[in-house]
């Protein structure tokens, strides 16, 4: 038979010293070594929030759809021209470049 500790539903109350027929709670130490995880967790996932809040001003070309942009090209009364198309490209590529630069390379996040 193997005996596996169990982490507590609550914090386990501390035994009272005086008292010697009451032992302590054996699984104290696994309640403490879980808060001692999760708070050590907490604190290293906060500069993700940080660091996502960088890319929010791209939000708009992260929800494009692609393929839907395209068909809507194509949709209406006016179709789209060679012409037209070729300057769909142009100012495409002018964004594409305008994105990168704007991007960028490396982000610091303070961790304390």
């Amino acid at each position: 038979m193997l005996k596996a500790p169990l982490r507590p539903l609550s914090r386990p109350k501390a035994a009272d010293p005086m008292n010697k027929r009451v032992l302590p709670d054996e699984n104290t130490w696994l309640w403490e070594a879980y808060d001692t995880i999760k708070y050590n967790l907490e604190k290293s996932v906060a500069p993700l929030y940080e660091y996502v809040k960088t890319f929010t001003k791209f939000e708009e070309e992260n929800k494009l759809n692609p393929d839907k942009y395209v068909k809507s090209l194509d949709e209406g009364e006016n179709p789209i021209t060679a012409e037209g198309l070729r300057q769909n490209i142009y100012e495409h590529r002018q964004e594409e470049q305008r994105l990168k630069d704007e991007i960028p390379e490396n982000i610091v996040v303070s961790i304390f």
